[in-house]
């Protein structure tokens, strides 16, 4: 696993301790929640790309899904 050292003014790590001690974290899991959500935000961004892309075919209900592929939809 890496390390990654950060400078920081004294009032950043303050709030960094602060934060992560109100939520029973280590300043580790918080980092790594941060970055999780910045995942997050990237798939998020994607999926909107994806939607407003004019060349995007959109896929149409279930029941029109199952009878392009032959499936019974009242039988699911």
């Amino acid at each position: 696993m890496a390390t990654i050292t950060l400078n920081v003014t004294d009032e950043e790590k303050k709030l960094i301790t602060d934060f992560s001690e109100a939520n029973n974290m280590s300043i580790s899991e918080l980092i790594l929640k941060i970055i999780e959500n910045l995942e997050d935000e990237e798939d998020y961004k994607l999926a909107i790309a994806r939607i407003n892309d004019p060349n995007n075919k959109t896929c149409g209900t279930l029941r029109e899904i199952a009878t392009e592929f032959g499936i019974d939809y009242d039988e699911l």
